[in-house]
């Protein structure tokens, strides 16, 4: 027990942080940090730092202190250096990599301490004091009093590196080793609820009662209702991954123990039988919950994969069978020789089928319900070609290639072989089912010892018998050139990492299916950042958390204060944005700053974080009475304080919204029954009192030729609480409820119908009775195909096709409605089209735009043979950024006096839900005066993390929106 209480992992994600800590009763854990050695594409170690300890009272010089060096590359930790203090408190810490650092510090009797810091080139020096150590004195115990033996202990103070322990018998513990409090400590055992204490003192034993984890007891019965048998019974859940498996007994039951609070998922087979997915099962602490899984006939879903173009069969093939597009339980296979496979059984219902295959792009395809054969072409992928250079021209090796962008179908690319290569070991474990639960052990024990994360290229087993997953990462050689594919052909960007240089995104490339594409990538080496995070009273905040995004591009990084406040990021782009946040609200942003470093230079900051910002109270009534459940949505309107949240009312109608009290504010409030409401806030505003109107109703009857009700047309309303969504039942009937009264926009579509829109105004009524639209008629729709083609003739694949104007920015994903997408041959297909003479106009983002006017549709018929033609046309560069707000500007004039116009909005995109409509005028985005179209776009353009304050203007009057950044596309 002692040497296993001597050794400690470390896994690291954003920060570095030391888990699942072991360790002997009564006994502080000695920690002993194992991580991975520096990369060997790591060359330039040419640092030097001394550290200097000395004791925090009297500043003694301290010897025999242990500094240690860990070097941050590429989000991981990496151990660097090591060295003991000598009688004049000095270790020399020689061999650093350019990078920033972890230095960490201990010795006998003090508490630890630590510190971040940038190195380069040459010698440097660092002083670090160290108090005196102090203990936590901790019993645990169950709901019943009982000491529990053998639970862990982390607990964490100023220095963000947890100290462990383990109770004795009697559950208690002392850590030791510790510094200034307040503490965070975090306590788990097999069989109860791990727990988590934070703002400990420390001036007294910590008493902590463990909750008893919960049962569910799956009951199986047949088509008949009779208990099964020997049925598998699957279960899944956010605690519990992936899914475990158990067999039903003679009474048809699974007894499942040893499960945390939380919300699980269900299900059973046996044969060809299956059960509906028992989804959102709830279970409280400590809880015994039944759930009943009723077996029914299954299908079986046979599938053919085939090469587009030739129609060779496609073996070896990964094939993904999911239930509802999104499952639990999803089902794997891989296909034969011939390119088949079978897979089942699902419940009757939609399903999503994925495939994927060396050399080929992954595709997914949708099935109907009860549909049991599909048939599924796979295409070649593009490869990218290119040379990785430093901004002296020299080449650059061992750096690491990512490929993101969008395919031809508008879907996002996000390809990296060591990703796909976890992807196909977690596939190749999965063949054989879930893993099996132990009948009489802990949940999720598996049989023998548990096996862990495969090694790129290690062989893993699953179900049947093992196999290679190996895949090699895309990495420049020592000539610098690389070599990436297949990957999805479309729009795309390559990706480029290595630990002494800036990350970089490549511009745009059009890639080609089956032919290479050419990116060439130059790295600068960037500046060192370094800083502390102060509170009011100019102290150091320890283990904060802070965010560095660049600006232009896909950077984030995130690290957690020293002891001292300090923190420090290496290789940092020209400008980032540097984003702070407390520990124990790790989503709340604190401080915010944006900081200029240019390339080779260092830039030190101070940020001081004010003290917690009260909460603001809101009180919600309607005639008098407080009004329950309303959904209060609260947004700040002062750029240098981004902050958003939602909450909802209590019994008194009353709720708090933490952090926000100061600060103007944007404040939506929902309530079934009532009229939206939609007004900002002041500043000076000690708290929030709305009273909400009755809810007004919208209504009307859409009826096709001949007085024939539509079914189940889409009803989509825009008014200034936001876009909401509704469909006409059976007799063509829709209505929309808990409206405000004003002016809205009304857009109806049905699946092989024109489509409606018209300007509507909700009626001031009181709620007594609701404002009815006149009877709405959708007409047979027009269709048109045609081909897009570029000046040469040749075919444009993947330009956007559209009546009057296609928008220039969309979410990444599927197409909204009203726009068509061509294929690799340029051809496209657009309906919903009104009879008589209409424009269309196609878009390319490699190309521009291309208009054709005259074109004569006929109700019900298909106009063939149209063709559109874009010539190439010198456009604006496109933002290099990790998200933008989907929308399409232009630019007015209004008396002389250039203004940037909102031209459309992308349905379904987060500026349509905040509320952005098109005519908008910019004023301002993030508090700076809109002066041009690329301006505006160059300020829509950052981190898909922070919001876009927008101020704009609507019919005269005033409008400001908090809008989130998405993934974009042109």
């Amino acid at each position: 027990m002692a040497a296993l209480a001597a050794r400690v992992f470390v896994i690291v994600a954003c920060l570095l942080y030391v888990a699942s800590i072991p360790g002997a009763a009564l006994r502080t854990l000695v920690i002993d940090v194992t991580t991975a050695p520096l990369p060997e594409s790591v060359r330039e170690r040419d640092g030097a730092l001394d550290v200097f300890v000395k004791a925090e009272s009297g500043g003694a010089p301290i010897r025999g202190a242990r500094a240690r060096a860990y070097a941050w590359l590429s989000g991981r930790a990496h151990f660097a250096a090591e060295s003991t203090t000598d009688d004049t408190g000095r270790a020399r810490l020689d061999r650093l990599p350019r990078a920033e650092h972890w230095i960490v510090v201990e010795a006998e009797g003090y508490a630890r301490a630590s510190r971040m810091v940038v190195i380069v080139e040459g010698a440097r020096r660092l002083d670090l004091s160290l108090g005196p150590a102090r203990e936590l004195e901790v019993e645990v115990k169950s709901e019943s009093g009982a000491p529990v033996a053998g639970a862990e202990l982390e607990v964490r103070a100023a220095d963000p590196f947890p100290v462990g322990a383990k109770t004795d018998a009697q559950g208690h513990a002392r850590v030791g080793r510790l510094g200034d409090g307040p503490f965070s400590v975090l306590v788990r055992a097999a069989g109860f609820e791990e727990v988590r204490r934070r703002g400990v003192a420390g001036d007294r034993p910590l008493v902590v009662t463990l909750s008893r984890q919960g049962t569910v007891v799956a009951k199986v019965t047949g088509p008949d209702g009779e208990p099964v048998d020997r049925a598998r019974v699957q279960i899944a859940g956010p605690s519990l991954w992936p899914a475990r498996e158990s067999m039903s007994d003679a009474k048809g039951e699974v007894r499942i123990g040893g499960l945390s609070a939380g919300v699980y998922t269900l299900r059973a087979l046996k044969g060809a039988l299956v059960s509906p997915t028992e989804i959102a099962v709830s279970l409280e602490k400590g809880q015994e919950r039944e759930v009943a899984l009723h077996l029914a006939a299954g299908v079986m879903v046979s599938i053919e994969i085939v090469e587009e173009g030739t129609g060779d069969e496609v073996a070896n093939a990964d094939v993904t069978l999911a239930e509802d597009g999104l499952s639990a339980f999803p089902l794997h296979a891989r296909s034969d020789k011939k390119g088949r496979a079978q897979l089942g059984p699902i419940a009757r219902g939609p399903a999503t089928l994925s495939v994927s295959a060396e050399g080929y792009v992954q595709h997914a395809v949708g099935l109907g319900a009860g549909q049991s054969t599909v048939k599924v072409e796979l295409s070649r992928g593009a490869t990218l070609i290119g040379k990785v250079t430093d901004a002296r021209g020299y080449t650059v090796d061992g750096a690491t290639i990512r490929v993101i962008g969008t395919d031809v179908r508008g879907m996002p690319i996000d390809e990296d072989p060591v990703v796909a290569g976890f992807r196909q070991a977690h596939f190749a474990a999965s063949v054989g089912g879930p893993a099996p639960l132990v009948p009489a052990g802990e949940l999720g024990v598996v049989p023998g010892p548990v096996p862990g994360i495969p090694r790129v290229g290690a062989p893993v087993s699953g179900g049947g018998a093992s196999v290679s997953v190996a895949r090699e990462p895309w990495v420049s050689e020592r000539d610098g050139r690389y070599r990436a594919g297949p990957v999805p052909a479309g729009r795309l960007r390559v990706v480029v990492r290595h630990p002494q240089y800036v990350e970089t995104i490549s511009e745009v490339a059009q890639a080609e299916a089956g032919k290479e594409t050419r990116i060439d990538v130059v790295l600068q080496r960037g500046g060192s950042l370094e800083g502390r995070i102060l509170d009011a009273r100019k102290r150091g905040v320890a283990s904060a958390r802070v965010t560095l995004l660049a600006v232009r591009g896909s950077q984030e990084r995130e690290t957690r204060t020293a002891s001292d406040g300090s923190f420090a990021f290496a290789a940092v782009p020209t400008e980032v944005i540097l984003i702070v946040a407390r520990d124990e609200t790790p989503t709340m942003t604190v401080a915010r700053m944006v900081v200029e470093v240019p390339d080779g230079e260092k830039r030190s900051v101070e940020i001081t974080i004010p003290d917690e910002r009260p909460s603001l109270p809101i009180r919600v009534s309607a005639r008098g009475r407080p009004v329950a459940s309303a959904q209060v949505g609260v947004s700040s309107l002062d750029p240098a304080s981004p902050a958003r949240t939602t909450v909802f009312t209590d019994a008194r109608g009353e709720a708090l919204a933490v952090g926000v009290l100061g600060l103007p504010l944007r404040v939506e409030v929902h309530a079934p029954g009532y009229a939206a409401y939609v007004a900002t806030s002041k500043k000076d505003d000690a708290e929030l009192r709305v009273d909400l109107e009755p809810g007004e109703a919208l209504e009307g009857d859409v009826y096709a030729e001949l007085r024939a009700p539509v079914v189940g047309a889409q009803v989509t309303l825009h008014s200034a609480a936001g876009v909401l969504h509704t469909r006409t039942d059976k007799e063509g009937h829709f209505r929309v409820a808990d409206l405000a009264p004003g002016a809205a926009r009304l857009v109806i579509r049905a699946k092989g119908k024109t489509s409606f829109e018209a300007n509507v105004t909700i009626a001031k009524h009181d709620g007594t009775r609701p404002t009815t639209v006149p009877r709405v008629e959708l007409r047979d729709e027009g269709t048109v195909r045609g081909v897009v083609v570029d000046e040469k003739g040749e075919p444009v694949a993947g330009a956007r096709v559209g009546k009057d104007t296609v928008p220039t920015y969309l979410p990444v994903g599927s197409l909204p409605p009203g726009l068509a997408l061509t294929d690799a041959r340029g051809r496209f297909e657009l309906g919903g089209l009104p009879a008589g003479e209409i424009a269309l106009e196609a878009y390319a983002a490699h190309l521009g735009r291309a208009r054709k006017e005259g074109v004569r549709l006929i109700a019900g018929r298909v106009t063939e043979g149209v063709r559109i033609e874009i010539k190439h046309q010198a456009g604006a560069s496109e933002p290099v950024a990790a998200g933008g707000v989907a929308v399409t500007l232009g630019e007015t004039s209004t008396d002389g006096e250039a203004h940037v116009v909102i031209v459309a909005v992308a349905e379904g995109s987060a500026a349509e839900r905040a509320g952005v409509w098109a005519g908008d005028v910019v004023v301002s985005v993030d508090g700076v005066a809109a002066t041009s179209l690329e301006q505006v776009r160059g300020k829509l353009a950052g981190p898909v993390r922070e919001d876009v304050l927008l101020q704009l203007t609507r019919g005269g009057r005033a409008v400001v929106l908090r809008v989130a950044r998405e993934p974009v596309r042109r």
